[in-house]
């Protein structure tokens, strides 16, 4: 099963990997590829967000996991417009979007999530029947 460090650095390799090929590909590559790969650390691209109050009482949870790529690494700001495109340049070559909504990455978060709610969630619910029962 992937973890979440191995979905972030999947992430990461699949916007380099749509650097180089297909219609996202960028003319020269050299400069944001290196930058894309090297500042998209794990680390980076994983983030916990806290819940405000009012969510917090409809949903239970503490946090939220979020991936988060950054497309104009310092050192390659102009990935902002080979990723948006340019009004008079260029049209939009979408390498980031592209990796995030690969069916490789939603299939690697859905085997994550499976796997996180036999482990927490059916886990949890069944302890609790197993005290329910014992009290009873």
């Amino acid at each position: 099963m992937a973890t979440l460090n191995d979905i972030a650095i999947k992430l990461t390799s699949l916007a380099q990997l749509n650097l180089t090929r297909g219609y996202t590909k960028a003319y020269k590559t050299g400069t944001l590829y290196d930058n894309i790969g090297s500042y998209n650390t794990p680390s980076r691209v994983l983030g916990k967000t806290k819940l405000g109050k009012e969510r917090l009482s409809k949903t239970k949870k503490l946090d939220t996991i979020e991936f988060s790529l950054t497309y104009n690494p310092p050192g390659a700001e102009y990935g902002k417009f080979i990723e948006e495109g340019t009004r008079y340049i260029q049209p939009p070559r979408p390498f980031a979007e592209e990796a995030i909504d690969s069916p490789q990455i939603e299939k690697m978060i859905d085997q994550y999530m499976g796997v996180y709610i036999e482990d927490n969630v059916i886990s949890g619910i069944m302890d609790e029947l197993d005290t329910m029962e014992s009290e009873y």
